[in-house]
């Protein structure tokens, strides 16, 4: 019992001793960390200098040409559209982030600093959940700093309506969906051997990753097979959770500016609901039309929450059993 209380208390220095480890050669290279969080702030900028106003203009045309709405002025739609690109934003940069962040197990894998940690009398699991843990402490500073922009963004277009509330409440949203991001890319990320490669997946993933995740898009308009896909990916759920946490207050204080039917699709197709079809493959979607009328079901935030969290055991007990690709190294 004594033995085995010491193996247990040794772990637990070893997971500490080697999260700081990690933390300290990650946060070393200052121009890494400053170019990992330059992937959300340059789509911030292209938002502003193009999309800003293409996608003012789509929702002003969908949300007034419902019959019998009351026309919204630009002021009103800019406040909901900015805090709805701006919480996607976020939510694609918990994950894209956290992919770069990885760099380091492959770095490992490279220079053969693995090779020490497989031969030392260090469990395996200790070392890749301290990779895990690292991962997700950078990710959440780093996400957390982006936060704050999209804040000062908000503020100097007076657009700024959330409470400390809603702050509260976005900071812990972002704990839980980084934590969700950090397993899933910790698990990629022990598959993946040299630095070539995960610079390959990263180019990937930030082309695809924000249309598939409903980021830079409403979900509503994407084909038929391509939302039924995307509603599996806990990266649809993440970024629907970051909205409702930037969305709640402006949508509570603007709300009778609208209708009922032009609510419905703010919350619903445009909004933070995630809307599942189960009609017909082909079927259009009409973004005018109320959702249940067209087959569709309603995933709240409260389901959103458990898909996300339901994933994040899953990811981390894929991480326990691709524990040995972890600790690997790639040095014959």
């Amino acid at each position: 019992m004594a033995k085995q209380r010491v193996i247990r208390m040794y772990n637990h220095e070893v997971f500490f001793q080697l999260t700081k480890r990690n933390f300290l050669v990650f946060t070393r290279n200052k121009m890494r960390m400053f170019f990992t969080l330059m992937v959300p702030i340059i789509i911030l900028i292209i938002y502003i200098l193009f999309l800003r106003s293409l996608e003012l203009s789509s929702i002003r045309e969908a949300i007034n040409s419902i019959e019998g709405g009351k026309e919204i002025p630009d002021s009103t739609l800019l406040v909901l559209m900015d805090s709805w690109f701006l919480s996607g934003n976020v939510a694609l940069c918990s994950i894209s982030i956290s992919l770069q962040t990885n760099n380091l197990i492959i770095n490992d894998k490279e220079n053969g600093i693995n090779r020490d940690f497989a031969s030392a009398p260090i469990h395996k699991t200790v070392v890749t959940f301290s990779y895990m843990f690292f991962n997700f402490l950078i990710t959440l500073i780093l996400s957390f700093a982006f936060v704050l922009v999209t804040f000062i963004f908000l503020a100097c277009m007076n657009e700024f309506y959330l409470t400390a509330l809603d702050v509260l409440i976005i900071f812990g949203v972002l704990a839980f969906i980084v934590l969700n991001a950090s397993a899933f890319t910790t698990l990629i990320c022990s598959f993946i051997d040299t630095d070539a490669t995960l610079a390959s997946v990263i180019a990937i993933v930030s082309a695809c990753l924000g249309f598939l995740i409903g980021s830079f898009m409403p979900l509503c308009l994407m084909p038929k097979v391509m939302q039924d896909i995307v509603f599996f990916i806990p990266g649809t759920h993440a970024t629907a959770l970051m909205r409702f946490a930037y969305l709640q207050t402006p949508l509570a204080k603007f709300g009778s500016d609208f209708d009922a039917s032009q609510l419905a699709i703010l919350t619903n197709q445009v909004g933070y609901n995630l809307i599942f079809y189960t009609r017909d493959m082909l079927a259009p979607v009409e973004l005018a039309v109320d959702p249940t009328l067209q087959g569709g079901t309603a995933i709240i935030p409260a389901i959103q929450s458990a898909v996300v969290g339901g994933s994040t055991l899953i990811f981390g007990g894929l991480n326990f059993f691709s524990r040995k690709n972890t600790v690997r190294t790639n040095i014959k």
